[in-house]
């Protein structure tokens, strides 16, 4: 069973005007379980700690182009080579 949040109404608002959205929190609070309530057509790509499935590490802005339009990237604080490929 899937409980409203409040932040959906502000992600509503900031998915308009925003082209990066960064969700922190800590673990276990339900914050991919809301993108994925909120965003199920999106792509949803789950990174792990301990290896580099996607090859991030060795080129980001390769795996960013992968992806035309949003993306889901869950616990991307295992790739900060991302961030700046982002800003990019």
């Amino acid at each position: 069973m899937f409980l409203n949040r409040h932040l959906q109404e502000n992600l509503t608002l900031l998915e308009k005007r925003a082209k990066v959205i960064l969700i922190l929190g800590a673990a276990q609070t339900g914050k991919s379980t809301l993108l994925t309530h909120m965003y199920p057509h999106l792509p949803h790509v789950t990174f792990d700690s301990f290896q580099d499935f996607y090859n991030v590490r060795e080129n980001p802005s390769l795996f960013l182009s992968q992806y035309q339009g949003p993306v889901i990237l869950d616990n991307i604080h295992f790739y900060p080579e991302l961030m700046d490929a982002i800003r990019r």
